[in-house]
């Protein structure tokens, strides 16, 4: 599930030499937008009957494919598993994982307390993310995700997210 992610209301965060940046529809490239639209369909089919908080991603593969996930969640709070990380396991089963080269999420829901904040991936999905990008010797692979108004979007990578990752 992914966590939110404050920033105050400058445009460029620095924490630890990290660079994360919040742009507006317009500053971002169009595979980008893509892949974020992608990453907000996908959201409408998760099962967040308990959280009720929808979260989809979506990761572009080498060749330009898109492939989306979206966060299932079970009673048993440990069994859910992140939109990021069916994704990138649903990329993997289509022979996609290792040319993963970025990944967008979008979360909405009644649970969401700030619309005007970007979600961030989880820790359990950062090193998912931190390993793909290992494997892919793709250190700076992009991290993208938006807000539930779907007009501000956080830009960062692997790196800035985990910092000195276990990989």
């Amino acid at each position: 599930m992914a966590l939110r992610f404050y920033l105050p209301d400058y445009r460029v965060a620095t924490h630890l030499g990290a660079m994360i940046t919040v742009v507006g529809w317009s500053e971002l490239a169009r595979e980008d937008q893509d892949l974020l639209v992608a990453a907000r369909a996908a959201s409408q089919k998760a099962f967040a009957p308990y959280s009720h908080f929808k979260v989809g991603a979506a990761v572009r593969c080498g060749d330009g494919r898109i492939v989306d996930g979206a966060n299932y969640e079970s009673a048993s709070y440990g069994l859910t598993v992140c939109a990021e990380r069916v994704a990138i396991f649903r990329a993997n089963m289509e022979g996609e994982h290792r040319n993963i080269s970025a990944v967008a999420i979008y979360a909405s829901g009644k649970t969401l307390k700030a619309d005007d904040i970007p979600v961030s991936p989880c820790g359990a999905c950062r090193q998912i993310l931190a390993e793909v990008a290992a494997r892919n010797d793709c250190p700076d692979m992009r991290v993208m995700s938006a807000n539930a108004r779907f007009d501000r979007f956080l830009i960062a990578t692997v790196s800035d997210l985990l910092p000195q990752a276990f990989v």
